[in-house]
């Protein structure tokens, strides 16, 4: 379930932040990537050539975009999506493009929401009200 999109589920989100940096840790990523990691899942904003290429599985790219440090890596980026990181958001081209869009329009939602309410994301108990 692409948690971060779909519900405002703040402990889900904190848990997925510390996991990932854990994530860091273990898996040696570089410092200067771990920032767009971060911008990516969090904010939406899309990642330069190689990390998209990392979260697009997209192995060609992968090898012809690595820097000199990345590409001694390769296994530990593999280990590092695999086990650390939402799963909604990386695999495909298309699953990159998705998270990007519901990120976009999360942001429109919560821009057009007027400054005295808290935005929510639906939960499975909105819409239970639907039915």
């Amino acid at each position: 379930m692409n948690a971060v999109h779909s519900e405002n589920n703040e402990a889900y989100i904190e848990y997925t932040k510390r996991n990932m940096e854990t994530g860091f840790v273990i898996c040696k990523i570089p410092d200067y990537m771990t920032g767009g990691v971060r911008n990516y899942i969090f904010k939406g904003i899309p990642m330069g050539g190689f990390l998209t290429a990392v979260f697009e599985n997209n192995f060609q790219d992968v090898c012809a975009g690595a820097d000199d440090v990345n590409s001694k890596i390769l296994r530990n980026w593999a280990e590092f999506i695999y086990n650390y990181v939402p799963s909604g958001c990386w695999g495909s081209q298309k699953r990159v493009r998705a998270w990007l869009k519901a990120s976009a329009e999360s942001a429109m939602r919560i821009a057009n929401t007027p400054t005295n309410e808290k935005f929510k994301y639906p939960t499975s108990s909105h819409l239970e009200d639907l039915k």
